[in-house]
């Protein structure tokens, strides 16, 4: 039996001069699609700490429409689910022109604190791939 792995994330993506949630749902954010092994991503684009997302611990992904065409500066991710297993390796991507690139790779720390990852470069785009503990190719 598959062990499951309860996520509250809360994801943001800030623009260099006004600071505003880009991947809010309350912005107008949306999940475009994600692996199948995830249940209620939508949560991850709100507040609310009563809702989270739930998966499995195996790789998955989530591709997210911005509600801007912005340049991603810095995404902030924090889990709050307190019974949740952290993912290790955290990688962003951005579609341009039909093809995803890879913005960042991270190491995610154990931590319940919100996490800073910085952006080198600010590629513009408005959909953003998150995978947690991939294997870098990873189809539904």
């Amino acid at each position: 039996m598959q062990r499951l792995m309860h996520l509250l994330y809360f994801i943001f993506a800030y623009t260099y001069d006004i600071g505003i949630n880009h991947a809010s749902s309350l912005c107008g954010s949306y999940i475009l699609s994600s692996h199948t092994s995830l249940k209620s991503c939508n949560n991850i684009l709100n507040n609310n700490n009563d809702s989270y997302m739930i998966g499995n611990t195996t790789p998955s992904y989530i591709v997210i429409k911005l509600c801007n065409e912005v340049r991603i500066q810095n995404i902030y991710l924090k889990n709050n689910e307190w019974l949740s297993n952290f993912p290790c390796k955290i990688k962003f991507s951005i579609l341009k022109n039909k093809k995803w690139i890879n913005i960042g790779t991270f190491n995610m720390k154990k931590s319940r604190k919100i996490q800073k990852f910085i952006i080198q470069n600010n590629y513009k785009n408005t959909c953003d791939r998150h995978d947690s503990n991939n294997k870098y190719n990873i189809h539904d």
